[in-house]
């Protein structure tokens, strides 16, 4: 969440100039897995400057998003724990409903959210429209108005889903991995109310 994007596009910004400077190849996509993966790919070359040293960058960016006005919400869910009937329920019904339930926090704090949406997410199947399931939610959860809009962007598109490819990785090492030293890295950002593990 956050409120004015101004910081933020100008944080990844800068940090994504300076690791091109230290030859990170220009059209490869920077992501957290890619950077932590450095070492083993093949695509980033031997002179990027942290080829071999891939938790300084991590660890750099984590703290200037952390400076940020932002907060950070999710849900984590152990699939392998899912009941019988959600783990056959319709491809995408499962991520419509797990959306809903960390969206509706904002929308009882906010009046006014602007929902950006991966639009490569593989989760969101067309025959499961999510953006009316929301709406939907919204209309009925909510007496008093809530001027919700939805917008499908790539993350070349938006610097916030940019940011939420961080904080989602760092997110996923520590409940897949137990690996929990990029969460603290950002862990005063968690909106302590709204951060759930599901299943688990």
């Amino acid at each position: 969440m956050c409120n004015d994007p101004v910081d933020l596009k100008r944080t990844l910004r800068s940090f994504e100039k300076k690791l091109i400077r230290k030859g990170w190849p220009p059209r490869q996509e920077i992501k957290a897995s890619k950077l932590y993966g450095s070492p083993r790919n093949k695509d980033i070359p031997k002179s990027f400057k942290y080829k071999t040293d891939s938790i300084t960058p991590l660890a750099e960016i984590y703290s200037k998003l952390s400076l940020t006005p932002i907060e950070v919400d999710y849900i984590s869910v152990k699939k392998a724990n899912l009941t019988d009937a959600l783990k056959s329920s319709p491809y995408g019904i499962i991520y419509n409903y797990l959306a809903w339930k960390v969206l509706e926090f904002r929308l009882r704090v906010s009046i006014d959210v602007h929902l950006i949406v991966d639009a490569r997410n593989k989760e969101i199947h067309i025959g499961k429209h999510f953006d009316g399931y929301v709406e939907t939610k919204a209309f009925e959860a909510y007496p008093v108005p809530r001027r919700l809009t939805i917008q499908h962007l790539n993350s070349d598109e938006s610097f916030g889903l940019r940011a939420v490819d961080y904080f989602s990785w760092g997110i996923f090492r520590k409940y897949e991995f137990g690996d929990d030293r990029f969460y603290r890295m950002f862990s005063k950002k968690l909106n302590r109310v709204n951060c759930q593990a599901w299943f688990y």
